[in-house]
């Protein structure tokens, strides 16, 4: 992740932290989400030979996603926890019935935006 962080730096990003080996990165800019993507997937690319889809969320967005999550953590067992995936864009009505048929008693999902 030290090495992750160098990448971002060398862009000229501001603030830069990582979240343990999870690949997301916390950082400020000034740069819009467009030009910012490109820079973050061309330079994860060359660094790290990884073709991927950067997925932008600003501090709100992370904050109204706590405020609203569908799953209080007072109801969690010890062990349990709450996951976030963060798509690119909505999924079609495909994948959410076929998200539904794997669905199992342990582990539930929601969409949401």
């Amino acid at each position: 992740m030290a090495e992750l962080k160098n990448s971002f730096e060398a862009l000229g990003l501001e603030c830069v932290k990582t979240y343990i080996n999870s690949g997301n990165v916390l950082f400020e800019s000034q740069l819009s989400e467009a030009v910012l993507r490109e820079q973050i997937e061309q330079a994860v690319h060359r660094d790290y030979g990884i073709a991927l889809t950067v997925v932008l969320r600003t501090a709100q967005e992370l904050e109204q996603m706590i405020e609203y999550c569908p799953f209080s953590p007072d109801t969690l067992l010890a062990g349990e926890s709450i996951h976030v995936s963060f798509l690119f864009q909505a999924p079609t009505e495909d994948q959410i019935i076929y998200l539904s048929r794997i669905q199992s008693e342990k582990d539930e999902f929601q969409i949401q935006g």
